[in-house]
């Protein structure tokens, strides 16, 4: 199986030695839960994160925010949707 798009994303930035901040979308990871991104992201250098609504299921929102920061990851933003191919009913 390929790397993941976090492996990717970091490989990146050290091989070509980028300085620049790297944030990521929870969708990017899924199917990992928000706390294993706030585990894994940081020890990746990963910097910042986009969370998806979906991500925040069964959450209240200023809880998941303060454990985001506590993380030591900036919220950069928050994504409400997701991709509509079709028409709904």
């Amino acid at each position: 199986m390929g790397q993941s798009g976090l492996t990717l994303a970091v490989e990146f930035t050290s091989r070509f030695r980028v300085k620049m901040p790297l944030c990521v979308h929870t969708i990017t990871t899924k199917p990992w839960s928000l706390e294993e991104a706030l585990e894994h992201y940081p020890s990746a250098g990963v910097e910042g994160i986009s969370v998806w609504t979906d991500a925040l299921n069964g959450r209240k929102s200023t809880s998941a925010g303060r454990h985001i920061r506590e993380a030591g990851l900036e919220i950069v933003s928050l994504v409400r949707g997701g991709f509509f191919p079709a028409e709904t009913e």
